[in-house]
């Protein structure tokens, strides 16, 4: 029993939470999906199942994700709503070891949060919780 002592103990795995609740988008290729967690939006890997990165920012607690959309053109990027009515649109990262980077940010003109987005080209609607769509 003495031979057989225990010396190093380390985490090989753990499961956390990906998913509050939203839209649930895949990459155009199928091989992510984005899930809306709190203030983050995650990304995980289809293969393996592990996270491939997050786009937010832990220093910025007030904003909650409410809506987002991915382009569905060549141009890999996303634009993320928040509860504060803050609208930005970050490009992708092409390997998991970059961060996301923001490309422009602005203040939506509704009066309530933003519910759903869709894409097209260079164009972008938003609905509202105010039922207005802009």
């Amino acid at each position: 029993m003495k031979g057989d002592q225990l010396n190093t103990v380390e985490l090989a795995d753990s499961i956390e939470a990906c998913y509050t609740g939203g839209v649930v988008q895949w990459s155009a290729d199928g091989s992510t999906f984005f899930s809306a967690c709190g203030n983050y939006i995650k990304t995980m890997n289809v293969d393996d199942g592990k996270q491939s990165y997050t786009i937010g920012s832990e220093d910025e607690d007030g904003l909650r994700v409410s809506a987002f959309v991915l382009s569905q053109d060549d141009e890999a990027s996303i634009v993320v709503a928040y509860t504060n009515g803050l609208l930005r649109n970050y490009r992708l990262p092409v390997s998991p070891s970059t961060s996301p980077d923001i490309l422009r940010q602005w203040k939506s003109t509704h009066k309530a949060p933003v519910l759903v987005m869709r894409f097209e080209n260079c164009l972008l609607a938003t609905g509202s919780a105010d039922f207005y769509v802009k």
